[in-house]
């Protein structure tokens, strides 16, 4: 399966195009590109794989075994998992849950507290002692990503929309972080966009 295509580089836009078809032959010579393109965006739009998407996503979410339970389920018992640990190794060390903390992944995939918080320094040192936690968060917001993916393409797909509707849908994840807040006995869960 191909998840996407390795193309040439782009010919410059001084180069004339060499290959012109009969439906070319009465376009104006400027415009003649701009033909090709909307040609191939006709021929290459997103409805015409929707079908073939379609089928796909309905074998993903097929009751009983299929990937969207498989995934739900394993976010809810990583993120009970999780929480419990988390829970267990900040009260133990008498961290006062009272104030918000948001925890999320740092660049080398760490668990740490973001934004401020008056425990921060004591809360990221014991979270740097703690590496399961980071690979249970990782798991946790890897797997929440393509749920969130799949739910995503499913209702584009059965709207019938386009690409740029997906695009909208769909947070690029480059622009979205996961994250968790607790406070107290409350926890949650969520997507938000990059700071």
């Amino acid at each position: 399966m191909s998840i996407g295509s390795i193309q040439g580089p782009p010919v410059p836009v001084s180069t004339p195009l060499e290959f012109v078809d009969d439906a070319e032959k009465n376009v104006p010579a400027g415009q003649q590109g701009a033909s090709s393109l909307s040609r191939i965006t006709d021929s290459a739009s997103f409805s015409s794989v929707a079908p073939q998407l379609q089928a796909a996503l309905e074998q993903i979410s097929t009751p009983g075994a299929s990937v969207v339970e498989t995934l739900a389920n394993n976010v809810h018992q990583l993120q009970e998992g999780f929480v419990e640990a988390l829970y267990s190794t900040l009260l133990r060390e008498g961290v006062d849950l009272s104030t918000k903390v948001t925890l999320r992944l740092d660049a080398s995939s760490a668990l740490v507290v973001t934004g401020e918080h008056p425990n921060k320094k004591n809360i990221d040192s014991l979270l740097s002692k703690a590496p399961e936690l980071s690979t249970a968060f990782s798991e946790i917001a890897s797997q929440s990503a393509a749920l969130r993916d799949i739910h995503s393409l499913s209702t584009m797909v059965m709207r019938s929309t386009g690409a740029s509707r997906y695009a909208m849908a769909a947070a690029n994840p480059s622009d979205a972080v996961y994250q968790v807040s607790i406070k107290g006995e409350m926890n949650h869960f969520y997507f938000t966009a990059k700071p």
